[in-house]
């Protein structure tokens, strides 16, 4: 890819509830001065957040459909949203040199970093990481490497991607605050990987990731005396450091009392919905074909995890129920979000789109009329992930997640189908 930044910037975009991908991203250009530069960035720079998805009028001083690539010429740098520049959704990016075995053809907004300012040449301490995020969120991938049980979290590994869905759910109006508590945890990670960099030593770095690791990475960075930590330990979250200074050892305590309170939210927000995916008048499992489609009201963020797997054991009580194949979760009226686990929703997000576009009035008679070819066209459209066409209904990039109650744009409108109608549009579509 071509870098055609060529003008200066003065504010950085990110959307908002923002995610390890684009966190890491500002982590990177706030951390290293030549990426600044490579960005044409100005020395003193803005960050602004708006909703994931199509641009708002009312977040550019009413500008009439707002578009990235006019913002860009204006001096905004759009990260991971908005269409910009280094935004992955819509792209078709070549394989990064660092990462040329790469299973998929898809690419993260840090690859696309990665390859406009050669951050391999920049920081290749940073590399394996930045494979991890990108594997994260354009697979799936987990970023640790294995389970690690701890009693206060039973449903909760402890880890930095967990703790940032927790952070968000905490400051879901300051996502600021969440940029600074993860900066952190990111120079913690940086710390190690740039230590066995010099060292040459081999690292896993999806061991990194973990609450523990990166509370380890700060007390081995400013320790007088490694014998003197002992094994009181908060979990295995190491609670005794003895740093060089009081301000090595508040910092210490800042990042572990952060870690601990999102994780905190995160398994609040499993008892949660727990508690509604028992509850017979908040949810019930259908059948479509050899799917289990569990429909769920509830507000937790974790509902879908919770429905997916399903009542295995039955000591829990309840009725019995199969893993959830897919979930339609209701958040409020008018709002909903659709996940999977592997079965593509994209003939589901079709159907609902041109439902919803119809029952606002919307013609959309040019999916009926004309030839195959252009109706075939027409139909891919509303197929196609990110693709609005007027209506909120959003496809998620993996095509495993559609709806308009995605937490990185909370302004999306209602759609004007009821419960019924979206239960009925859903069952249809995945037996078609």
């Amino acid at each position: 890819m071509q870098n055609q930044l060529n003008r200066k910037y003065h504010t950085l975009v990110a959307h908002l509830s923002p995610d390890l991908d684009v966190l890491f991203m500002l982590w990177v250009i706030n951390s290293y001065v030549l990426v600044r530069q490579k960005l044409n960035l100005k020395e003193k720079f803005c960050l602004k957040f708006i909703p994931a998805g199509k641009l708002r009028s009312q977040d550019w001083d009413g500008m009439r459909n707002p578009t990235a690539q006019v913002l860009e010429t204006q001096g905004y740098l759009f990260l991971d949203c908005g269409g910009g520049e280094l935004d992955q959704h819509g792209k078709n990016i070549p394989p990064s040199p660092y990462a040329a075995a790469k299973l998929v053809e898809q690419y993260a907004s840090i690859d696309i970093l990665v390859k406009v300012v050669r951050l391999d040449e920049i920081a290749p301490a940073l590399m394996p990481v930045i494979e991890v995020i990108s594997a994260n969120d354009t697979e799936g991938r987990d970023v640790v490497s294995r389970p690690r049980a701890y009693e206060r979290w039973p449903h909760t590994p402890a880890h930095l991607r967990n703790a940032i869905l927790g952070w968000n759910l905490q400051y879901k109006d300051d996502p600021w605050a969440v940029v600074k508590t993860a900066f952190e945890a990111f120079d913690a990670i940086a710390g190690q990987l740039e230590d066995c960099y010099q060292k040459g030593a081999a690292i896993d770095c999806r061991n990194l990731f973990w609450a523990e690791s990166i509370l380890q990475s700060l007390v081995t960075a400013s320790v007088v005396s490694s014998a003197r930590l002992g094994t009181t330990r908060f979990g295995t979250l190491v609670s005794n450091p003895v740093a060089t200074s009081a301000r090595s050892r508040s910092r210490y305590w800042r990042v572990r009392a952060s870690l601990v309170s999102a994780l905190d939210r995160l398994e609040q927000e499993w008892v949660t919905a727990e508690a509604d995916y028992w509850d017979t008048d908040k949810t019930m499992a259908r059948r479509a074909g050899d799917l289990t489609v569990v429909f769920i009201n509830s507000a937790s963020s974790r509902a879908g995890a919770v429905a997916r797997r399903g009542n295995v054991v039955e000591a829990e009580g309840g009725p019995y129920r199969a893993k959830a194949d897919v979930v339609v979760q209701f958040h409020a009226p008018g709002k909903f979000l659709i996940s999977s686990k592997g079965t593509k929703l994209n003939r589901v997000a079709a159907w609902l789109r041109t439902a919803d576009l119809r029952a606002r009035g919307i013609d959309v008679r040019y999916l009926e009329l004309g030839s195959k070819e252009a109706r075939k066209s027409e139909i891919q459209r509303l197929f196609r992930p990110g693709h609005f066409e007027n209506s909120s209904i959003y496809l998620a990039e993996f095509e495993t997640a559609v709806g308009n109650a995605f937490r990185s744009n909370p302004f999306a409108a209602p759609t004007v189908l009821n419960r019924r109608e979206i239960e009925d549009i859903v069952l249809g579509a995945l037996m078609a």
